[in-house]
Formats: structure tokens, C-alpha cells, sequence
């Protein structure tokens, strides 16, 4: 998980869903508002603050993107983002070479 401050840059990626990933359940889309529109995939935006929650995740508040519940501004959950330049996918593990076994004569 990228870890993020105020003054970086994020990248947005996950941008299927047009609310926040941890919903509470049985709240109606119409409790959300985003009177800035949409995530745009691929658009750099700037961190002004972040939240940190007891699960270890991140909520972040981003400058011209605001996202209401209820009228009150929360934050975009921090696994919609990336940091620019870095790649949306996880890095993958090397595989092991395999050593040759030695010959064994009887």
C-alpha cells in the first residue's frame, strides 16, 4: 500500500466506482454527493489532507474533488490513487533459478 501526505500528487486509477470503496452497508447511493464531478482515470490530483483510519487505510482529502455524505465532506478512500509515476498494477516477484543438481555416480 503507497503510503501518502499532504503535498503529494495522486494519481487517480480505480476510477469503476463513483463512491467510496468502504460504504457503510445499506446507505443509499443518494447520501453521496460529488459536486465536483467524477474521478477522471489517469488525472493527478493534490493531497491537502489525510485521514488515517484503525484498519491501516488512508482517506484522503483532495483539492477540487470533494466527495459529500449527507452534505458533509469525507474523504476519497487512498486505494483509488497511486502515486505518479509508479504503476497501478503490484510489482512482480522475481522467479527463483532453479540450481542444477549434481551428478550423482554409483
Amino acid at each position: 500500500m503507497q503510503t501518502f501526505r499532504p503535498g503529494h500528487k495522486a494519481v487517480a486509477y480505480n476510477t469503476d466506482l463513483s463512491r467510496p470503496l468502504c460504504a457503510p452497508p445499506g446507505i443509499p447511493l443518494s447520501a453521496y454527493s460529488f459536486p465536483d464531478g467524477p474521478l477522471r482515470p489517469g488525472t493527478a490530483y493534490h493531497v491537502v489532507a489525510v485521514r488515517h483510519s484503525p484498519d491501516g487505510n488512508q482517506g484522503l482529502f483532495l483539492t477540487g474533488l470533494r466527495v459529500l455524505f449527507n452534505g458533509q465532506p469525507i474523504p476519497w478512500n487512498s486505494s483509488r490513487f497511486r502515486k505518479p509515476g509508479q504503476s497501478s498494477q503490484p510489482p512482480r516477484k522475481a522467479k527463483a533459478k532453479r540450481k542444477p543438481q549434481p551428478a550423482v555416480c554409483a
